[in-house]
């Protein structure tokens, strides 16, 4: 999306080695905490910004935080009340990925943590709310590619709406590549609160079943994963919206 820095054959090979891991085994180094902060800074925009701080023992302190374990570092994710979710899930995957790609075992959370000591670390300014954080360390052993059997995620014929475009079997290559991607984006509670059309040139994407905002942050992530998708193959677009459909539109369509 406009004015993001985006390294996309990194974070498109880091999509495949992620997984929310919520038990860590060592900090983030100095130097990798500096690319962070760097990278939170670049995409600050729309009245969002990241933060990339220590995590203090009360973050995760109660009960709904048992099974979180040994985080020294998150990322806080702060808007303006009308910031778009979209942009807001949009740039917190950019810095999972960014994470991913260094080694890193990171965890999207809503409210696995002390809400309270959340708004607290993060210095909210007037006007700016927490919409969430990632937690990030030292995964228990290298990344590998993780078998499409243990991530849980459903198979692309549910996930695209052939009746509104065009069958999985005549998708172009670059199409084939973004919903391969889209398909494994992370979302609240691995919910994949997204469907897919295709047309010539084009990918519709909206949120299934009961529309609700909150499903707007995970488009945003989505929407990421899908420019990752058709960078890789040599392709590049823009995003657009008529009514509750996203649209990315290939250049020169």
């Amino acid at each position: 999306m406009d004015n993001t820095p985006i390294d996309y054959k990194r974070w498109f090979e880091a999509a495949r080695f992620r997984v929310s891991t919520r038990k860590y085994f060592g900090a983030p180094e100095e130097g990798e905490l500096e690319r962070l902060s760097l990278l939170a800074k670049a995409l600050e925009g729309d009245g969002i910004r990241l933060k990339v701080t220590e995590a203090t023992p009360k973050l995760f302190s109660g009960f709904q935080s048992l099974a979180i374990k040994n985080v020294t570092h998150v990322a806080l994710i702060i808007g303006k009340e009308d910031s778009p979710l979209n942009r807001i899930g949009y740039k917190g995957e950019a810095l999972t990925l960014e994470a991913t790609a260094m080694g890193l075992a990171t965890c999207w959370m809503a409210g696995t943590f002390k809400q309270s000591e959340a708004r607290k670390i993060a210095e909210l300014e007037d006007g700016e709310k927490l919409f969430g954080l990632i937690s990030l360390g030292k995964p228990s052993e290298p990344f590998k590619e993780i078998p499409d059997s243990e991530r849980g995620r459903k198979p692309l014929e549910k996930l695209v709406q052939s009746e509104k475009g065009m069958s999985l079997a005549d998708i172009e290559p670059w199409q084939n590549s973004a919903l391969k991607c889209a398909r494994i984006a992370p979302s609240s509670v691995n919910f994949q609160p997204w469907r897919f059309a295709c047309t010539k040139g084009l990918i519709c994407m909206v949120a299934s079943g009961l529309f609700s905002k909150k499903a707007e942050l995970d488009l945003g992530i989505a929407m990421l994963h899908i420019d990752l998708g058709t960078a890789v193959e040599g392709v590049h677009g823009s995003w657009g919206r008529d009514g509750d459909v996203w649209v990315f539109t290939k250049a020169n369509a």
